[in-house]
């Protein structure tokens, strides 16, 4: 039954979608990081090998938090949701009772 619930094309399209993001939102964040630390980094005169290490560690870094928001997002957005509303679309609403609750 859980198999039903989400199939394998909305796994895959999530994913994909969520690989784009994090990719074009990883290098447009990495390129704006990277060029302001690679300004502070010249400016102090460091040299261009120190520039180019710590660049791509604080690019690295930055897309830690990037990727797991919008893993996140994506799926919140394409699994959860459908999974929520087909799982409430099969349930059957039972009358309100209490259990253990006796009759006199």
């Amino acid at each position: 039954m859980i198999d039903k619930l989400a199939g394998e094309s909305e796994y895959f399209v999530a994913w994909l979608l969520f690989w784009l993001s994090s990719t074009v939102g990883g290098v447009v964040l990495g390129a704006i990081v990277g060029g302001i630390a690679g300004r502070i980094l010249g400016a102090a005169v460091v040299d261009l090998q120190s520039i180019k290490l710590i660049c791509g560690g604080i690019g690295f870094l930055l897309s830690i938090p990037v990727s797991y928001g919008l893993l996140r997002l994506f799926v919140h957005l394409m699994i959860v949701r459908k999974v929520e509303s087909r799982v409430a679309s099969m349930t059957v609403q039972l009358p309100n009772q209490q259990v253990g609750a006796t009759s006199q």
